[in-house]
């Protein structure tokens, strides 16, 4: 099911079009979702109970319609990433970037799935309950709120900030950043984290 929009916002000095959609994917024989993060600048994923992948994609910017999000599904995972859609060549102008396109996907999955994202300007906010993460950003950061049984995650730039109800930290290492982690009493879940300029926190969910 795909559903696709366009909205207009308007103020008295501004008018603001967003090319937007909306995609459910039914998630029976689904066990990983991959996502391709280049060019999206935020992945906000949370988990829910439900057996439906709904993937909501917004993008702006002065080339907002020449992208779109693509799904795919191979053996038991869902491929999802951000594709050019028409063939214009784009400056490759990172310090005007948001001026080109700014993307953002926004996912919830079902609960205990393995999720695998990497973004070379991306940062990653993860909120619920999954089996594996696998995280690898150039410069975002990462949080997660929740749980999993086990999570790689590696920044370049950005901050790494967990928050969950138990963790075995197996290694936590930053080059120029620092650490911060609270004593699990309860240590289950398998935490391998690294950032090079990044700070690591690791603290109890509330």
């Amino acid at each position: 099911m795909y559903f696709k929009a366009f909205l207009f916002l308007f103020s008295p000095h501004l008018i603001i079009a967003q090319n937007t959609s909306i995609k459910q994917i039914r998630a029976d024989h689904i066990k990983e979702i991959f996502v391709d993060g280049n060019q999206l600048f935020l992945i906000d994923v949370k988990t829910s109970r439900s057996n439906i992948i709904s993937i909501n994609s917004i993008v702006d910017g002065e080339y907002e319609n020449e992208y779109q999000i693509f799904t795919s599904i191979n053996g038991d995972r869902l491929d999802i990433k951000l594709e050019q859609i028409a063939f214009r060549e784009i400056a490759d102008d990172k310090r005007n970037a948001l001026k080109v396109i700014a993307a953002k996907l926004l996912l919830e999955i079902p609960q205990k799935k393995n999720l695998s994202i990497e973004s070379d300007i991306g940062s990653v906010i993860l909120n619920g309950s999954f089996n594996s993460i696998s995280i690898q950003l150039q410069q975002g950061y990462c949080n997660l709120k929740g749980n999993t049984k086990e999570a790689l995650i590696n920044t370049i730039d950005g901050n790494i900030n967990i928050q969950t109800g138990d963790a075995k930290i197996v290694s936590a290492v930053t080059n120029n950043g620092k650490v911060n982690i609270y004593p699990f009493k309860v240590k289950s879940s398998l935490y391998n984290l690294k950032s090079i300029n990044g700070d690591i926190s690791i603290k109890m969910y509330q």
